[in-house]
């Protein structure tokens, strides 16, 4: 007789969970609504591949005016979604087919691009909450339907994508704000503006030499000696992301310390040479890209020595951006 009265008892706890739980999902699941459908005819099939990441991009320009310059003839570009300062959600290519717009083919092959109006150079493009908002919404729709890990490895940069010449979103695009927003949805909020450090991140090995890696707990790359300072772009899980020998890298932050009190360099043009001493007569030993960031050891006239991988590197300080760290 007892049975019945706990069966009765569970049911009246664990269905309205359930309902809860499948709501909860089927919410995560819907797909934000679009303001607009502008389908662009720049796009492949994308037949099997896997889409397994998120692209950010800047238009270098205004929401409306990408969205034209997609349907136009001679573009040869596209991205599956244009986003205004606003808020304005437009699709222009659907998820099933691949757009042109990552500049590297197997990139475009597993990727969803997206456009936000704006500069990347401009610090007051990311300043509309509204845009930011939205497309983190949007991102983390396509991860949760898309089984995409809503991390670094997976939401990049343009910049980030290899064998191409972009910087967008570009220096003051903020990733820690847009992970969270990703990760946690609408109940993220802002840190306020007059709150937050002005100034690169610098840090300093701490370790006698220290593991460089392709991602958190990623494969090694190479090592580094105690003393060595970057730039922090982001900080995730114990891990700071740099620029490292011109791509991006990890670090455990168990292992370094913030500095003050030094020069970043922040590069502008689309490729710079590094070579071993203060010359062009000096050996290329590899090269930096646009929107990457490098601290600086010393000066010697116009070139800078900074601090490229395991050893120093040399660039021409023509074709940087320099400001103080924090």
């Amino acid at each position: 007789m007892l049975r019945p009265a706990i069966s009765k008892i569970n049911r009246s706890f664990w269905i309205p969970s359930l309902l809860l739980l499948i709501s909860s999902f089927l919410s995560a699941q819907t797909k934000p609504t679009l303001d607009d459908t502008q389908l662009s005819q720049h796009h492949t099939v994308r037949n099997s591949r896997t889409i397994n990441k998120v692209i950010i991009h800047t238009i270098e320009g205004s929401y409306r005016g990408a969205i034209r310059y997609f349907q136009m003839n001679r573009s040869r570009v596209s991205a599956h979604y244009c986003i205004s300062e606003k808020g304005e959600l437009t699709q222009c290519v659907l998820d099933k087919n691949i757009a042109w717009h990552a500049g590297n083919w197997s990139y475009n092959e597993t990727s969803i691009g997206i456009e936000h109006e704006g500069y990347a150079g401009r610090s007051s493009t990311w300043t509309h909450d509204a845009m930011l908002r939205k497309s983190a919404e949007l991102t983390r729709y396509l991860c949760l339907k898309y089984n995409i890990p809503m991390d670094r490895q997976h939401i990049i940069g343009h910049v980030e994508v290899p064998n191409q010449s972009h910087w967008d979103p570009g220096p003051h695009f903020p990733w820690n704000y847009y992970m969270t927003l990703v990760r946690q949805g609408s109940t993220a909020t802002p840190v306020p503006t007059a709150t937050n450090p002005t100034g690169p991140d610098v840090i300093e090995t701490t370790a006698s030499w220290l593991n460089v890696r392709t991602g958190i707990w990623g494969t090694r790359l190479s090592s580094i000696p105690r003393g060595s300072r970057f730039v922090r772009l982001e900080s995730q899980r114990g891990w700071a992301r740099i620029n490292w020998r011109g791509r991006t890298a990890w670090l455990s932050e168990k292992y370094v310390r913030s500095v003050s009190g030094t020069t970043v360099h922040t590069v502008t043009t689309s490729k710079l040479n590094v070579r071993k001493g203060p010359s062009t007569r000096r050996s290329r030993i590899g090269h930096v890209r646009r929107g990457q960031k490098y601290v600086e050891i010393r000066p010697s006239g116009s070139w800078s020595k900074f601090w490229y991988s395991s050893v120093p590197g040399w660039f021409h300080g023509s074709y940087t951006h320099t400001e103080n760290s924090r």
